[in-house]
């Protein structure tokens, strides 16, 4: 069997990691990431900005639904206009998108709405909601850049928290960003 160079570079490293993982766990880690990165990923440039109408052309939907289904929506106009049109015009609430700068496609998506309170001297709360990256794009940094930008839209909008749910196996990605586990989500489903 051929081992190509890029995979004896990986192997290498999942070596070290079992040998050293005791003394520097932390430090390996990062390493670690940022080598496989480097090694596995092919460099991209996309920019993150609000939706447009003209999004849903461009891949909004099929990114959104590597998160969840999302239904017939993505074929009807009008429900289409009538959403983006209340999502514009509310000031609270803001979709982001991540396009490739080549392609122009909608490669990642989040919501962020923002909660105006009483407590906290009448602070506000940001909720994010439906984080999204297009199937092929995952492990690119398009979440991380994405959710950095929701939290700095959240800072800059009087927020004295941002808030999110997840499920349990994916957690990880976003303490790595900062975020704490800090209580348990229950649902109701209707």
């Amino acid at each position: 069997m051929h081992i190509q160079p890029i995979e004896k570079r990986f192997y290498i490293i999942l070596i070290s990691i079992e040998l050293i993982f005791v003394f520097w766990s932390k430090y390996l880690r990062i390493k670690i990431n940022l080598t496989i990165h480097e090694n596995n990923l092919e460099r991209m440039s996309f920019t993150i900005r609000e939706i447009e109408e003209n999004d849903f052309e461009n891949g909004f939907f099929e990114t959104l639904s590597n998160l969840s289904p999302v239904g017939g929506i993505n074929t009807n106009e009008v429900l289409k206009k009538e959403i983006i049109k209340e999502i514009i015009t509310n000031k609270d609430y803001v979709i982001i998108i991540s396009e490739d700068a080549k392609s122009r496609e909608v490669i990642g998506t989040a919501t962020l709405f923002i909660e105006q309170k009483f407590i906290h001297n009448g602070g506000k709360v940001g909720h994010i909601e439906d984080v999204a990256t297009r199937k092929g794009y995952e492990g690119r940094g398009i979440g991380k850049e994405i959710i950095k930008k929701l939290i700095t839209l959240s800072r800059e909008r009087g927020c004295y928290k941002v808030i999110l749910d997840c499920d349990e196996k994916i957690s990880k990605f976003y303490e790595k960003i900062g975020f704490k586990k800090k209580a348990i989500m229950l649902r109701f489903d209707l």
